[in-house]
């Protein structure tokens, strides 16, 4: 099974609650599709059923619906891909869908390009106003925690290959104080200078399970390789490099994946004395730079409450929205 398959609903990683509603958004979009296209399907029954001898609406109808269902046909295929491309692909067609239906229905090309922007948006609005709301805490971290297997079962099967791949269990932990209930399963190589973590998000009914693997080199810098499926909400630090695979099906893919961008990249990872560091102080460096670098850039400000909260800049908040649109377009 694919990691990229233990998605029940988008949720997100460490900034980007925002960009996962959006395109939560999205894809509920995609369910209006359906409802569009039944309603296609009934108009051309019911001039089947009130003159038949209307033969040229009929047929003019029939190859309408034909359309339609072809897009989404090609649609629904492509998004079964791995490759990123073709789901990238499959996403067009399900906008072109979106188009076809609008100007079968209206025969105006107004009206379609109006439906086609009202599309993208609604996910857009919504990402500018939760970016004006989200507040965060400088001072998270991760604390230790238990968690649920019950409702997160795909940790378990994911720690098991990680176990198969030499890893040892380090704990359970909780980023904490976080608006989103952010889980995470630390790991350890026991013999290589390799971390990684098993992360959750909850938010409502939206969970999300992704893995992560990180090296740090020996001149600090930090590289890390997930397959977290959505683009991330904070800008990243210098000294952090991500990798965003979604291609890898395994634990031992997402390795060597992870092994071959730290090589291409000509990375000279820590020595054993980096291995016999604590996973947690890896991660919650990581977690403490990317905040105050986002922090000194702009993208965040802090609020005038004196708990010391940070919100996004209207700064942030373009490279939120942009985030959605990108994401939306390409992918």
């Amino acid at each position: 099974m694919s990691l990229t398959s233990y998605l029940a609903a988008p949720s997100r990683g460490l900034g980007s609650d925002i960009v996962s509603q959006a395109i939560y958004s999205v894809n509920a979009s995609m369910k209006i599709l359906y409802l569009l296209f039944l309603f296609d399907v009934t108009l051309y029954v019911s001039c089947l059923c009130i003159d038949k001898t209307k033969r040229n609406i009929m047929e003019l109808w029939a190859i309408k619906i034909g359309i339609v269902l072809g897009l989404i046909a090609v649609g629904s295929i492509l998004l079964q891909y791995q490759e990123t491309w073709k789901r990238k692909l499959g996403v067009w067609f399900f906008i072109a869908t979106f188009g076809a239906i609008i100007w079968f229905l209206t025969n105006s090309g107004i009206a379609t390009t109006a439906a086609i922007v009202s599309y993208f948006a609604f996910p857009i609005g919504q990402a500018f106003m939760a970016s004006r709301r989200m507040r965060f805490s400088p001072e998270r971290q991760l604390k230790p925690g238990i968690l649920n297997i019950q409702e997160f079962e795909e940790v378990h099967f994911i720690t098991q290959e990680f176990k198969q791949e030499n890893f040892s269990v380090e704990g359970d932990h909780w980023l904490k104080p976080s608006a989103v209930d952010r889980g995470f399963r630390l790991l350890k190589h026991r013999e290589k200078p390799l971390y990684g973590a098993v992360a959750v998000a909850q938010q409502s009914s939206i969970n999300l399970v992704y893995t992560m693997l990180g090296s740090r080199a020996t001149d600090g810098s930090v590289w890390i390789t997930w397959d977290y499926p959505l683009p991330f909400g904070f800008k990243m630090p210098p000294h952090c490099c991500f990798y965003r695979c979604l291609e890898a099906d395994s634990i031992k893919e997402l390795i060597a994946q992870h092994e071959a961008f730290t090589e291409i990249n000509k990375v000279k990872v820590g020595s054993e004395d980096e291995q016999k560091k604590d996973v947690k102080e890896f991660f919650d460096e990581i977690f403490k730079s990317t905040m105050d670098y986002n922090l000194k850039i702009g993208m965040l400000k802090y609020t005038n409450s004196e708990n010391g909260e940070v919100l996004y800049s209207w700064k942030g908040t373009a490279f939120i929205t942009w985030q959605v649109l990108r994401e939306m377009l390409i992918g």
